[in-house]
């Protein structure tokens, strides 16, 4: 929604560095998205301060999307005016709290578009049996 309301624009905002094959392709970096919704949600939680999380996305945002991660993030914050303990909390707290905004829109796209293909086959046999019906007269 937000890409289709122009409030991201960016394609690093959902970009990824991906390990290789035989591992399974697995992320090793974090997708913008899902940073500035964890920090957003650390905020909403109380284990940052507003202006500490709009500073940790804007940290996020300046790092080209193959260095993004959240321990490159928190070492930018170590060596910027950030005190040291919201960083700190932010760290023990994104074991359990981090969020993967790609894999949900992901997952809510696949089910809409499952939704919409079984309405519409709904829709073409409801009107094939229309369409078939002997005509009464």
């Amino acid at each position: 929604e937000q890409f289709r309301d122009g409030v991201l624009e960016d394609d690093d905002e959902v970009a990824v560095l991906h390990g290789p094959e035989e591992l399974g392709y697995p992320p090793l970096t974090e997708a913008m998205v899902n940073m500035r919704v964890t920090f957003d949600e650390a905020a909403r939680s109380g284990v940052l301060m507003p202006d500490v999380a709009a500073q940790l996305t804007a940290i996020a945002k300046s790092l080209f999307y193959k260095e993004r991660t959240y321990d490159a993030v928190l070492q930018r914050a170590a060596a910027s005016r950030i005190p040291a303990a919201p960083p700190r909390d932010l760290a023990a707290w994104l074991p359990a709290g981090r969020i993967d905004q790609k894999r949900r829109d992901a997952g809510y796209t696949v089910a809409e578009t499952a939704a919409w293909l079984v309405s519409e086959r709904r829709s073409n046999h409801s009107h094939e049996n229309v369409k078939g019906s002997p005509r009464r007269c």
